[in-house]
């Protein structure tokens, strides 16, 4: 048979163990609008980058990364040595030391390679920061069992330009100076230690006071492991106390315009 510039798509019926590729026939693929498909892309990340900016200084994508990405993440960061405090259930009468950073992540594994660029994140932080923007920061935030929160804050540069209470020199209706990612290893509940986050707030200009972040309203960020959280730097945050019995793993970076210090 020959079906020479005959065309056919899904839906076609071929006899049992017929196969028309041999016999000439074309499959007849349909064609995607480049454009169409770039411009929704680019309306997005307008969109997203107006939330960081304008809205409520944060946006959030569930299962952004896939359960076996976040397994082999957290696989590799439990294996350090500093757990030997869980296993051996040593006691600490500091609280302080229940938490724990684990740096240079991008050397250990290349599951931490993948997790520092995604794509459509580093596209928003381009059209944020300007096409030579950094990274400045990207380590593991471990909350053991016991750990306690963190005061309410700014990031870097924009807490180091101030005192708690006092005013930022910049805003951001111009430019930013700084934008954050956080990576959820473990489901974020308020029981372990839920990053909580005032909306809007990157519009105040102001490193928060413990009584200024209770006197806003606050949001829970409870969500499920592989959740990424994209986060404007001037955006009050601070994380929970883990009253759990299993430790809290997020995975954090910070991205900056070319001409600031990097942090780390």
């Amino acid at each position: 048979t020959n079906l020479r510039e005959a065309t056919y798509n899904k839906k076609t019926k071929w006899p049992k163990n017929f196969n028309p590729v041999r016999h000439g026939a074309i499959l007849q693929v349909k064609k995607i609008n480049i454009k169409k498909t770039q411009n929704k892309v680019k309306t997005k990340i307008i969109k997203i980058a107006k939330e960081i900016k304008y809205g409520k200084g944060y946006y959030v994508i569930e299962n952004f990364f896939n359960k076996h990405q976040i397994a082999r993440a957290k696989k590799n960061l439990l294996k350090d040595n500093y757990f030997h405090c869980l296993k051996n259930k040593v006691k600490h009468s500091d609280k302080r030391n229940y938490q724990k950073w684990i740096w240079n992540l991008i050397g250990r594994d290349k599951i931490f390679r993948d997790m520092i660029q995604p794509k459509l994140v580093m596209q928003v932080f381009e059209y944020l920061l300007g096409k030579n923007f950094i990274c400045g920061l990207f380590s593991a935030n471990i909350l053991s069992p016991g750990a306690r929160g963190q005061s309410p804050h700014i990031d870097y540069p924009y807490l180091n330009m101030v005192l708690p209470g006092e005013k930022t020199p910049v805003d951001n209706k111009k430019f930013l100076l700084n934008c954050q990612t956080l990576i959820m290893v473990d489901d974020f509940n308020d029981l372990n230690g839920a990053t909580q986050i005032v909306p809007g707030s990157q519009n105040f200009y102001k490193y928060p006071l413990l009584k200024d972040f209770k006197s806003k309203k606050n949001i829970h960020l409870n969500y499920s492991k592989g959740t990424l959280v994209i986060f404007n730097g001037l955006t009050w945050h601070k994380s929970g106390s883990n009253y759990s019995y299993k430790s809290r793993i997020g995975i954090l970076g910070q991205y900056l315009p070319y001409f600031i210090k990097p942090m780390l």
